[in-house]
């Protein structure tokens, strides 16, 4: 689901642009709002299952087309054992630097598709939402993105860097041919910085800017027991697999949150008094995350 919101182009605060800049391409987007939203209503009914592989060949070339439809410089670029990768670029006149835009054309399965009113990849329009699989998550921000180009070549045709797409077609299932890919097409994907794939305002409607985020570490842990059914009374004399893993888990990390692995904090970098002290003074709600269902 996605909410249809149109803001005043003064309420976005940027600051150090030109003000008369930002008018143009944001009149720009309102004259056009509608034709936007019908262009993601179209993206949206392209089915991408990443774990089924459900439409994802044709939903990277219709992303393809839409991004040439802008004017972006646009290729497919198959990932070894994965799904297509799309990329683009865009060069402004004046431009040096170079920002990057991480998305993902990929979606989760839609079911239980019981509880859908109306069919997952129908785009339906209710109430100024758009309901659909993978509206939010993340095709509504692609075409954000890529309508936002659209507004500043057909306005003021110049922007402070030159523009990147970096799609891939694997998120939902946890990208794990795109290392490869990127060690592959480091030329292709070089950059002065990425932006993740999405942005959010917080309880207060103040948007959040995140400079970085956490990783992500998957271990699978297997024990062995007896090969046959075992009666109960047996237990003292047979190895159990159930605790084994309870106390090998009990290992890497106590009540105190402390990773317990030898090493694992020796190349941690303690912030610094200054960091701390920015730390201190973001607003925080606390309490609205908690029953915020994120």
């Amino acid at each position: 689901m996605s909410t249809i919101e149109r803001r005043p182009y003064n309420s976005i605060g940027l600051h150090g642009i030109d003000d008369e800049y930002l008018k143009e391409v944001f009149d720009y987007i309102d004259e056009h709002a509608d034709d936007f939203v019908e262009e993601l209503r179209r993206f949206c009914r392209q089915p991408s299952i990443a774990v089924t592989h459900e439409g994802i060949e044709d939903c990277a070339q219709l992303l393809k087309s839409m991004m040439e439809d802008v004017g972006i410089e646009t290729r497919v670029v198959p990932e070894r054992g994965g799904h297509p990768v799309v990329l683009g670029e865009q060069k402004f006149n004046g431009a040096t630097k170079i920002i990057g835009f991480y998305n993902h054309y990929d979606v989760q399965p839609p079911e239980p598709l019981e509880l859908w009113v109306t069919p997952p990849f129908s785009a339906d329009v209710r109430d100024g939402k758009i309901f659909a699989r993978g509206v939010d998550d993340n095709k509504g921000n692609i075409m954000a993105r890529l309508k936002a180009v659209e507004a500043i070549k057909e306005t003021v045709g110049k922007a402070p860097a030159n523009v990147k797409f970096f799609i891939e077609g694997e998120e939902e299932t946890g990208s794990h041919h795109l290392g490869p890919f990127v060690k592959d097409h480091m030329n292709l994907l070089k950059a002065d910085g990425y932006i993740w794939e999405s942005g959010r305002v917080d309880s207060q409607g103040r948007p959040e800017v995140g400079l970085g985020v956490k990783g992500k570490f998957d271990v699978e842990l297997r024990a062995r027991g007896a090969n046959i059914d075992v009666h109960s009374a047996q237990a003292p004399l047979i190895p159990e697999p159930a605790w084994r893993l309870i106390w090998a888990l009990s290992s890497m990390k106590g009540e105190d949150e402390i990773i317990r692995i030898d090493e694992w904090y020796d190349d941690v970098k303690e912030p610094t008094e200054q960091e701390m002290n920015l730390l201190r003074g973001l607003p925080f709600e606390e309490e609205a995350i908690k029953t915020s269902g994120v």
